[in-house]
């Protein structure tokens, strides 16, 4: 779970989720050597390996086309 200061402590290292998902469970995933950050089913994005920072997968996220 997510502490009141943003972090949530995997394998020893604090990762900084970010306050709003304080109080909430989010997932960890490794994936080809990179660990992924979860909400639901919601890529947050990957951990930074040196600062423990997420980088966010803006490029990731689709926007559905106007009908």
């Amino acid at each position: 779970m997510v502490n009141d200061r943003g972090f949530y402590n995997y394998k020893n290292k604090r990762i900084f989720v970010g306050n709003p998902f304080a109080g909430y469970n989010v997932g960890i995933k490794e994936n080809e050597g990179e660990t992924e950050v979860w909400f639901d089913d919601f890529l947050i994005g990957t951990v930074d390996k040196i600062t423990g920072l997420i980088i966010y997968e803006t490029n990731r996220i689709k926007v559905p086309k106007a009908q």
